[in-house]
């Protein structure tokens, strides 16, 4: 199934998300806030490069499908089911009113083998297929892949895998996930406090 517009409120999604301080401080004073690449390196520390790889694709695949803003560098992660959002004390939960045109979707198990680095296939059994591949070359995961400099050809077969990301098998909110290259003032129903 192709990721059609997902209808919400006429031609706007309703979606959820967890923001800190200085997100929604960023959105009083400039109308608009955008996620910059470093904030994924200060948050993850030593395992920022394995997020780094996700989002790089992420970013890179995403913006051909939607551009990315001036000024973004990667996108704000979002849930149409705010059962999936994960709040610590003291952020702020935003619901949202967006303009379809704004978002990518995409399925949530999807996004958490990419997370893994792990090959994306058509079917079980592709996968399947792609596991024994690695293990003809002496690999126990695509993790290792990844982490060396000697799969180059691995290494963008399991990438390219990505692309199946944006393609929807199912438009149920609870299986989806959401990403906007920015949160502006006007998207914003209701804010939050986590107490």
């Amino acid at each position: 199934m192709e990721n059609k517009i997902y209808q919400s409120e006429s031609d706007r999604i309703r979606l959820w998300t967890a923001q800190s301080d200085p997100v929604i401080s960023c959105i009083q004073k400039d109308g608009r806030s955008l996620v910059k690449k470093e904030y994924i390196d200060k948050k993850y520390g030593e395992s920022a490069w394995v997020f780094q790889t996700a989002y790089g694709f992420f970013r890179e695949y995403g913006a051909t499908l939607l551009p990315k803003p001036a000024g973004a560098e990667s996108p704000f992660w979002l849930f149409p089911d705010p059962k999936w959002i994960v709040a610590g004390k003291g952020s702020f939960i935003l619901e949202l009113l967006v303009p379809r045109s704004r978002v990518l979707l995409f399925e949530r198990e999807k996004w958490q083998k990419i997370l893994n680095l792990s090959y994306l296939g058509n079917s079980e059994e592709e996968e399947e297929h792609f596991h024994r591949e690695l293990e003809a070359q002496g690999l126990s995961t695509s993790f290792e892949v990844f982490s060396t400099p000697f799969y180059p050809a691995l290494r963008a077969k399991i990438r390219k895998s990505w692309e199946r990301l944006f393609t929807l098998e199912t438009e149920e909110k609870e299986a989806l996930q959401a990403a906007l290259w920015e949160i502006r003032k006007e998207d914003i129903i209701s804010c939050r406090k986590v107490t």
